[in-house]
């Protein structure tokens, strides 16, 4: 393990987490300074998330190909180039182009730092994937505090993207010293190793619908749950925002617990019991809003949720990359896209079922999601066993 080059990534993920919640942290200043609707503002989200699964999907395509450096090189200066320009007028279709533009760059740097790791962590146990992925949930509890104690100090709200350029192309220039070009994945000889047999391979498939259902679902809990601590089990809302803190706390709790536990041999056991945690502990919180609202047993439920969700994402990511070795950059930047599909999607849905039926169905709609991912997962898990039985790997 090179120790210098994942301190960078780990920095980078940081960076990530925090430039990833700027929007929401600064949502209600954005509406109230340029006068956007609702439906304006979606869009100006929608297409942050839209662009930022095509750049995942494309980004994994040509990773072998112009190498992890000129990757890493072309996502900083988007990323930077939009946070520069973002928010500073008020125009709604700028807006729509500048967050899609830093968009792309955010998601050629998540497909850098995943292939990247892939190929530091030989072992493919998903260990030190956890490790990385603790870092952008560290940046996910961070952006929002210290977007607030900026504001706090009377600093321009808007010159909070300004900074995120500055940090951004500062970790341009250390990824650019660490040189990750060292670690490139190989070139995929598509002669002998065709795009067609690739999407001819299950797990190709199921990673991409495994992880379109867990970031679906696990954004769904982590946007909804102080509006349904509020609604449901009548917690003041300046208590409820903490339900956001609790799940986050305890998904950066499981990533950094990750390597005590996950092992070759122990990566699909581990992977399948959070799955069965998670979905366990959202069917419950759906649950104890219909029959007990009880708000300590809410926050014990959401926690657990968080703990179960923890090593999904980054352990799937190690599990397709290695079962489908060949075509890493490929398999990994599809699987990604499917994280990207499912944060775009999720929310329109759970905004009609609460709009049409209540948020207790909406929230129910979460669990039943994490149900299809423990059956997405678990199909996964044989098929990567499969695939390494036939000795293809």
């Amino acid at each position: 393990m090179d120790n210098r080059l994942f301190a960078g990534l780990f920095g980078v993920m940081l960076m990530m987490g925090i430039a990833l919640t700027l929007f929401g942290a600064t949502l209600p200043l954005l509406i109230r300074t340029f006068g956007w609707s609702y439906l304006e503002s979606g869009l100006v989200m929608g297409a942050g998330s839209v662009s930022f699964f095509i750049a995942t999907f494309f980004a994994g395509r040509i990773a072998s190909t112009v190498g992890l450096s000129r990757l890493f090189r072309g996502g900083f200066v988007l990323a930077a180039g939009g946070l520069l320009l973002f928010a500073r007028w008020p125009s709604m279709w700028v807006n729509v182009f500048v967050n899609a533009l830093m968009s792309l760059g955010f998601g050629a740097v998540e497909i850098g730092a995943n292939l990247t790791m892939l190929q530091l962590e030989k072992d493919g146990s998903g260990r030190a994937m956890n490790v990385l992925h603790a870092a952008f949930a560290i940046g996910a509890i961070l952006g929002p505090v210290a977007t607030g104690a900026l504001l706090q100090a009377g600093i321009p709200w808007n010159l909070v993207y300004r900074g995120m350029a500055v940090l951004f192309l500062v970790l341009w220039m250390v990824m650019e010293r660490l040189n990750p070009s060292r670690f490139d994945i190989p070139r995929a000889d598509h002669d002998i190793h065709p795009r067609e047999a690739l999407i001819r391979e299950p797990v190709y498939w199921l990673g991409f619908l495994t992880l379109c259902l867990y970031v679906g679902a696990e954004l769904g809990v982590s946007n909804w749950v102080a509006e349904y601590g509020v609604q449901v089990f009548r917690i003041p809302e300046r208590y409820a925002v903490f339900l956001v803190s609790t799940f986050w706390v305890g998904l950066l709790a499981g990533r950094f617990l990750a390597p005590l536990v996950l092992t070759p041999t122990r990566q699909r056991r581990v992977l399948l019991g959070s799955a069965v945690l998670f979905a366990a502990a959202v069917a419950l919180t759906a649950l104890l809003g219909m029959v007990l609202p009880s708000p300590l047993l809410l926050v014990v439920l959401v926690l657990a949720s968080g703990l179960g969700a923890a090593v999904i994402f980054p352990t799937t990511v190690s599990l397709v990359g290695t079962a489908l070795a060949r075509w890493q950059g490929d398999a990994v930047g599809f699987a990604t896209t499917g994280g990207g599909v499912g944060s775009f999607v999720f929310p329109f849905v759970m905004s009609a079922i609460s709009e049409a039926w209540g948020i207790r169905i909406g929230f129910a709609f979460y669990s039943v999601s994490a149900f299809l991912l423990l059956g997405s997962l678990g199909l996964l898990i044989a098929a990567a066993a499969h695939r390494a039985g036939r000795g293809k790997g």
